[in-house]
């Protein structure tokens, strides 16, 4: 948590194209005039503060009032005004003043040396050591709270920066303890209802708690937790002295002074009223039960001269009301509309109102408060008073058998209600509020434990299982939604209304934050062109879908009024898609009475990163991206701001396949990066989502660049795949494809147009060869052998597929393997174009040189096939352009070999020869070789190699 002169640091490094900006939480408080912690006590430039009383107490800690008035050390000050001293009274005042050994104890206990702590708004504070006692922070009703030794102060202004420190402006004095029981309860504001029945009690009860000889334990009953309690539990306080007596004692425990730490275990305690208190813990929170009430200790540890006070949620014992009592006559519930439908509606349900009035039953129900009706819909509302059925089911669906205390949960439950329907209970470890969810429906918990005498109540903010807003209202009930909002209201039409409860839609809506990761030209693009803003807006909704997002599986295409949105799941978070552009999901699933609503953390289909922020920030593209950064060409492509290009680039997870020896030739070899960078850059074309949705029947779509590289996407029912004439690779046009400012970059698992291995060791790795390479390997010698795998010299090489093991007869084996050395390798090497790389479409285009050929070997096509010929052996290549490093290879349906009991084959002419159907992986195809039906595996890979020359010394 980084502070900056007492502002907390909300959100760093939003990127603008002149600059950076930090959001904080507050207006910067400039130093108050240079002034130390010392100058400023005497005078404080607020012109609310006065600090006279701790002026003239520093007399006591001279040495103290130097150090706080250098300006090489720091300190933090919790300093009271005077407003708060003065009206001391004089019991308190006067101890304190004539005892020099307790000023300057409690002087040292507001002071904090070298450390400058600024309150940060909503964040729990860390407790700090003073230079007498221990300062700790709590915060109650949106003030902030600090206490030491036992004594409570409300920070009345925070952060009034200093030159050696920060000053704090507190309403009490810390440390100094001068009440008794009576008279505490006496000043605390949040009991004005105990201490006027405590004052009802008999003289005899009261002594007790004014009784300096005491050790007392006071748990008090807040103001509020007397708003608990309805009008007849209220009347009896009243007009029954002995209910009075009972309840009020049922709070006090003599003999004993028990702090947090003493309460830390669990444990029972016995009331002065005879009742036994239970004490437990959940969590960080501490809970007392007497009388079937349980109560939360929300402010502990207030010190008093004989004793401590502990201030509680609940008025213990007092439950002897049942929840239909509550409901009808409670003004907390009374007062809410809920409440009033609740006891409208339920007139036609008795058993309802039966079991809300029993005391047989023991029963948990969640009543929803007024902003939870307040922007009902019409729709709803209407609903509600037709449908019978639907009252009655969300009625019982608020409703579950059994005392269920949430506060005492320490991981989420599931309960079902009485309509059969689920709940799920849940704290928000951040905040440490309580929540209920039901049918999509999250709510709050806004008012705790109302206990009764047939159960407990808990108040919160929603409708549970019933949606009763608009898309529309539920927008404008979030204020981190208002950009869109705003939008979404502004250009409104007869398209998409979010309000019409006639059409169901699903959005998805970008929080405010997302505004600010986009570059300005697109906030300013945005600002200037409503139809453009009007078609990103399009991009957001899904028409005529009402669609909660676990009932999508990933890959899922919603079709948006403006392209269509995927869903993608990455690391147990879900991801948004439209147009390349991807957006976390931060709140899924908000019910509307016209659709659902889903919250987004970017906006879609609008890029906000360029294709250098992109390569440079992921984990998959930094590894490619580090290792073309030397090449000039590459980096000017993916600088420019002023152009669209096409990237694929192959992954991390693939690069660390490669050996570092390999990736060192690479990055040494600048012609290999050239043709990196050409093999895998598709300058000037964007073949983003709405380019490829340009051909939705097409099975390619092709395109070459300025480096005259043709590029071919290929869409077939076992994916989509592209290739750069060489390597085909799988492309995921959802998962690994994202879109930028400038261009769009896939991450794909391999080289397009490139193999750091070499010929042998790519042949070794082919499984469609295994067994073909087998013999051939056992031709050549070694040494030769070994020629495959020098990165200097260049082959184009044509292996056998292993079928073609299976035109050979065991006498052709054996006449292969007997032959004499010299024979043996001349075998090997009629299947080599030495010192040249002849890739498919020099086949194709005939481009073949006969010197190239091996002797006696000749090339022809018949048809749509290539063949290579030896003494009446017709070798198809059926699989070609797999690329090495030093090479490339084509794969033959025949060895190119006849022993002398071989018999001529033809392969057919007109069988066709094509790369339509790739199988990522391992696949099979039926193909008629020699008119023998066979399965052939296809294994579609991309080559790259290099032209050069060998000269083979036999």
């Amino acid at each position: 948590m980084l502070i900056i002169n007492g502002a907390q640091l909300v959100q760093p490094d939003i990127r603008t194209d002149n600059g950076v900006i930090h959001i904080i939480d507050r207006v910067l408080a400039p130093v108050a005039n240079w002034a130390t912690i010392a100058t400023y006590v005497e005078t404080p430039t607020l012109p609310h503060l006065s600090f006279m009383s701790i002026f003239h107490a520093r007399s006591v800690v001279p040495a103290l009032t130097l150090e706080s008035n250098r300006t090489d050390k720091l300190f933090t000050s919790f300093s009271p005004n005077d407003s708060y001293i003065t009206i001391m009274p004089e019991y308190g005042q006067l101890p304190l003043f004539e005892n020099t050994d307790l000023l300057t104890m409690v002087y040292m206990a507001h002071v904090v040396d070298g450390n400058s702590v600024f309150i940060p708004d909503g964040l729990p504070i860390e407790e700090i050591s003073a230079l007498q006692g221990t300062i700790k922070f709590s915060r109650r009703n949106s003030h902030t709270y600090v206490s030491n030794g036992r004594v409570r102060a409300r920070v009345v202004q925070a952060n009034i920066p200093l030159v050696n420190g920060v000053l704090h402006v507190i309403d009490n004095l810390l440390y100094y303890i001068y009440r008794d029981v009576m008279q505490m309860v006496e000043s605390l504001p949040e009991a004005r209802k105990f201490y006027q029945l405590i004052k009802q009690l008999p003289d005899i009860t009261k002594s007790v708690l004014k009784d300096g000889n005491q050790n007392l334990t006071l748990f008090i009953p807040t103001d509020l937790a007397f708003t608990k309690i309805p009008t007849c539990g209220k009347n009896r306080l009243a007009m029954e002295q002995e209910v009075l007596l009972k309840v009020m004692t049922a709070h006090i425990v003599v003999g004993m002074t028990l702090d947090t730490d003493s309460l830390q275990v669990s444990r029972s305690l016995k009331a002065l009223s005879g009742d036994v208190i239970l004490v437990s813990q959940v969590k960080r929170d501490t809970f007392i039960e007497c009388g079937g009430v349980r109560a939360k200790v929300e402010v502990p540890d207030l010190g008093t001269t004989n004793g401590i006070v502990h201030l509680i949620d609940s008025v213990l014992l007092l439950n002897n009301f049942t929840i239909w009592e509550a409901i009808s006559y409670l003004p907390l519930l009374r007062c809410l509309s809920f409440c009033r439908q609740v006891q409208e509606l339920t007139q036609n349900f008795d058993d309802i109102v039966d079991m809300l009035s029993s005391s047989e039953s023991r029963l948990t129900v969640f009543l929803s408060n007024d902003a939870a009706m307040t922007h009902a819909s019409d729709h709803v509302i209407s609903l509600l008073q037709a449908s019978r059925e639907t009252v009655y089911d969300a009625l019982r669906g608020h409703m579950t058998y059994g005392i269920i205390n949430i506060q005492h949960l320490d991981a989420p439950v599931e309960i079902v209600t009485l309509a059969g329907t689920s709940l799920r209970l849940f704290h928000d470890d951040d905040t440490m509020d309580l929540f209920v969810s039901g049918s999509h429906v999250t709510a709050r918990v806004t008012e705790m434990d109302i206990w009764c005498s047939n159960g407990v109540v808990y108040v919160i903010d929603e409708v549970l299982h019933l949606p009763v807003r608009t898309i529309f209202q539920e927008l404008k009930r979030h204020p981190n939604l208002s950009y869109m909002c705003t939008l979404f209201e502004s250009l409104r039409n007869n398209e998409f209304n979010l309000s019409d409860t006639q059409r169901d839609l699903t959005v998805f809506v970008a929080a405010n934050e997302a505004f600010s990761y986009l570059p300005w030209p697109s906030v300013d693009l945005l600002m200037r062109d409503l139809d453009r803003t009007y078609m990103i807006l399009r991009a957001h909704v899904v028409p005529d879908e009402k669609r909660y997002l676990n009932e999508i599986s990933d890959g899922t295409g919603l079709p948006a009024f403006q392209n269509v949105i995927y869903l993608l799941t990455v690391n147990n978070k879900r991801y948004v898609i439209n147009n390349n552009v991807r957006a976390e999901v931060l709140t899924s699933d908000i019910p509307a009475v016209n659709g659902r609503l889903h919250i987004i953390r970017h906006l879609l289909y609008i890029p906000y990163n360029s294709v250098m922020q992109l390569l440079q920030s992921m984990d998959e593209t930094r590894p490619f991206h580090a290792l073309m950064s030397v090449n000039d060409d590459y980096m000017a492509t993916v600088t420019s701001l002023d152009r669209n290009v096409t990237l694929f680039i192959p992954s991390a997870r693939y690069l660390r396949t490669v050996t570092s020896e390999q990736m060192a030739m690479m990055s040494a070899d600048p012609k290999i990066l050239k043709r990196l960078f050409q093999g895998h850059t598709l300058p000037q074309v964007r073949m983003d989502d709405v380019f490829l949705r340009q051909y939705p029947k097409e099975n390619y779509i092709e395109s070459k660049s300025s480096y005259n590289m043709s590029f071919t996407v290929q869409k077939t029912k076992n994916g989509v795949f592209v290739d750069g004439g060489y390597d085909i690779q799988i492309l995921d046009v959802i998962g690994k494809a994202f879109g930028c400012t400038n261009g769009i970059i896939y991450i794909i698992d391999g080289f397009l147009n490139y193999s750091p291995l070499t010929i042998l060791e790519r042949l070794k790795r082919e499984p469609s060869v295994s067994r073909s390479l087998q013999h051939m390997l056992r031709l050549p010698s070694p040494n030769q052998v070994e020629l495959l795998n020098q990165q200097n010299l260049t082959f184009t090489f044509l292996m056998p597929h292993d079928l073609a093991v299976d035109f050979l007869s065991y006498a052709d084996l054996s006449y292969l393997h007997d032959m004499q050395d010299e024979n043996r390798q001349k075998v090997f090497w009629r299947h080599a174009l030495n010192g040249s790389e002849i890739t498919y479409d020099d086949l194709r285009q005939g481009r073949v040189n006969s010197f190239l050929l091996p002797p006696e070997v000749t090339f022809s096509k018949l048809g749509t096939g290539l063949y290579f010929r030896y003494h009446g052996i017709n070798s198809r290549v059926t699989r070609w352009n797999l690329v090495a490093c030093n090479g490339i290879i084509h794969l033959l349906t025949h060895f190119l070999y006849r022993s002398p009991s071989s018999s001529t084959t033809y392969y057919p002419a007109d069988t066709p020869t094509s790369r339509t159907d790739p199988v990522h992986a391992v696949g099979a195809n039926k193909l008629k070789l020699g008119g023998v039906k066979m399965l052939c595996e296809i294994l579609l890979v991309s080559c790259f190699g290099r032209l050069a020359f060998l000269v083979i010394s036999t």
